[in-house]
C-alpha cells in the first residue's frame, strides 16, 4: 500500500504544481511534497526498520486530505484581487525606509546575546536540580530533556514569564536582522555582515534550548524572507524557483545534520545510527497515523482538544481547570524501535473528524491568500513571518501535527513584537527623499 500512497501523492503533486503557476512555494506542492519524501523513505525502511506496511484506509484518507488543500488553494487563486494578479515595475520602488544605525544594530546585538546567555543559565541552574551534581554545564539540556520526557512525574523545565518574553523579542529581532541582511545584501550586491550579529547571540540560545522542532519554523520564515526579498527585486519565477530549490535542499541536508549533533547533547541520537535516526523522525509518523486509524485513538475531552491546546493551558493560567493530559502521544513499538510521532493530519482527524477536510481546506485557503498578498505587501516583515508560520504546520505534516504552536497566545505576542520593530525602524520615506534602491533609503 506504501507503493500506491507514493504513486498518488506524485500525481497530486504534479497537479499543484501545475494549477499553482509551476511555483514551489505553495502549500499544496509543499505539503504534498514532505508527505511524498516521508511515503519515500517509508517505502525504502519498509522492510528494515518498520516491517509492515500501511492500511489501504490510511491511503485513502491521507490522499483525500492533502487534495482538500490543494483546493483550498484553488480557491484562493480563483478569487484573486486585481492587485494581486498584476504588479508593475513601479511598484518595486519603496515609499518605506528602514531606519537602522550601527549603534541600534550593536544595541539589538546586546539584547539578543544577553537573553541567550541568561537562558542557558537557567538551564544549567535547573539542571542543578534534577540531579547534574557535577555542575556538569555541557550537560545541563541532557539532564532537562530526560526528566521532561522520562522522569517521574514528567519535570518541565518553564523559562518564567520575563525570560519567555525576551526569547520571543530576541526571535523577532533575529528576523528583522536576516529582513535586512536579505534585502541590503540583494541591494548593494554583495553580503552585508553585520546583520549576522543578532543572528550569531541566537545560536548560542539554539544549541541549548531543549525543543528542535523550532527550527523549522525560523528556517521557514527566513525562507520566505528571501522569497519576499528575490520578489520584490523582480527576479523571474524560474530564478526564484531555482533560488528557492537550492536554499531548500541545503536547509534540509543542514537541519538533519543539525538534528543530529543537538541530538547527542540531548542523548536522543546515541541509541540509533544517522539514518535510522532521521527516517525514525521523517517517517514513524506515517505508522503512527495508520495504527490510529485502524486501531482507534482516545477520543477527546474538549473540543478541538489537540489543535487548540495552547489556547487552553493559556486559559488555566486565569483560573480555568482544564485537564489536558500529556501533549505527546503515547509511544507505539515497531520492528526498528518505538515512536510517538502521528503525522500533522492527526490532530484534525481526531479534533474534526469528516470536517478535517474543511480545517485543511481553510487553512490552505487563507495561507495562499496570504502569499498571493505577497506582492502587494512590497515592505512587511511582519507578512512574511505570518506565511511563515501558516506554513509550518503544512512543512511539518507527514511529521508531526504544529497547528496548536501556530494557534496560540504566542502567536500573538510574536505578531505584536514585530509591529513594534516595524513601527520604530521602518518608516514612510518623506516625498522629497530620492530612492536610491528598490526598497531602502540608503
Amino acid at each position: 500500500m506504501i507503493y500506491f500512497l507514493i504513486f498518488l501523492l506524485s500525481f497530486e503533486l504534479l497537479i499543484a504544481f501545475l494549477l499553482n503557476g509551476k511555483r514551489i512555494i505553495s502549500p499544496s506542492f509543499i505539503a504534498i511534497g514532505v508527505f511524498l519524501f516521508s511515503s519515500i523513505v517509508y517505502a525504502i525502511c519498509l522492510k528494515s526498520l518498520y516491517g509492515t506496511d500501511i492500511h489501504f484506509k490510511t491511503v485513502i484518507i491521507v490522499s483525500c486530505l492533502l487534495l482538500f488543500i490543494i483546493i483550498g488553494e484553488a480557491l484562493a487563486n480563483v478569487t484573486k484581487k486585481d492587485h494581486e494578479m498584476v504588479v508593475k515595475r513601479s511598484s518595486f520602488v519603496s515609499s518605506k525606509s528602514v531606519y537602522l544605525t550601527d549603534a541600534m544594530l550593536i544595541c539589538l546585538t546586546f539584547f539578543v546575546f544577553i537573553t541567550s546567555f541568561w537562558y542557558v543559565y537557567d538551564i544549567y541552574r535547573f539542571s542543578l536540580s534534577l540531579g547534574n551534581s557535577q555542575g556538569n554545564f555541557f550537560a545541563s539540556v541532557l539532564y532537562v530533556r530526560q526528566a521532561t520526557n522520562y522522569g517521574t512525574g514528567r519535570v518541565v523545565y518553564s523559562s518564567g514569564t520575563l525570560l519567555s518574553q525576551c526569547i520571543l523579542i530576541s526571535r523577532c529581532i533575529v528576523y528583522f536582522s536576516f529582513f535586512m541582511l536579505a534585502n541590503r545584501s540583494l541591494a548593494k550586491k554583495r553580503l552585508q555582515w553585520k546583520y549576522l550579529l543578532p543572528i550569531m547571540g541566537y545560536v548560542l540560545y539554539v544549541v541549548f534550548c531543549d525543543s528542535r522542532g523550532y527550527l523549522i519554523a525560523d528556517a521557514l520564515v527566513f525562507l520566505l524572507i528571501v522569497f519576499n526579498s528575490l520578489n520584490s527585486f523582480g527576479v523571474s519565477r524560474k530564478k526564484q524557483n531555482k533560488t528557492l530549490l537550492l536554499i531548500g535542499i541545503v536547509s534540509l541536508i543542514s537541519f538533519f545534520i543539525i538534528f543530529r549533533l543537538l541530538g547527542y547533547r540531548t542523548g536522543t541520537s546515541n541509541n540509533y545510527s544517522f539514518l535510522n535516526n532521521i527516517a525514525d523522525y521523517v517517517s514513524s509518523g506515517l505508522l503512527g497515523l495508520d495504527l490510529s486509524l485502524n486501531e482507534g485513538y482516545a477520543t477527546n475531552t474538549y473540543f478541538a482538544q489537540s489543535t487548540l491546546r495552547n489556547i487552553y493551558i493559556k486559559l488555566n493560567d486565569f483560573g480555568f481547570d482544564f485537564q489536558l493530559g500529556n501533549s505527546n502521544g503515547a509511544f507505539f513499538e515497531f520492528a526498528g524501535g518505538q515512536s510517538n510521532i502521528y503525522t500533522g493530519l492527526y490532530a484534525p482527524i481526531k479534533d474534526f473528524g469528516f470536517f478535517s477536510t474543511i480545517f485543511l481546506l481553510v487553512w490552505s485557503f487563507l495561507t495562499q491568500k496570504l502569499l498571493n498578498n505577497n506582492n502587494y505587501h512590497r515592505f512587511d516583515l511582519l507578512h512574511c513571518f505570518l506565511i511563515g508560520i501558516m506554513f509550518y504546520p503544512l512543512v511539518m505534516i507527514s511529521i508531526g501535527g504544529e497547528w496548536a504552536n501556530v494557534l496560540s497566545i504566542t502567536s500573538l505576542y510574536q505578531i505584536f513584537y514585530l509591529l513594534l520593530i516595524e513601527i520604530i525602524f521602518i518608516k514612510k520615506r518623506p516625498s522629497n527623499m530620492p530612492n536610491r534602491s528598490f526598497r531602502f533609503g540608503l
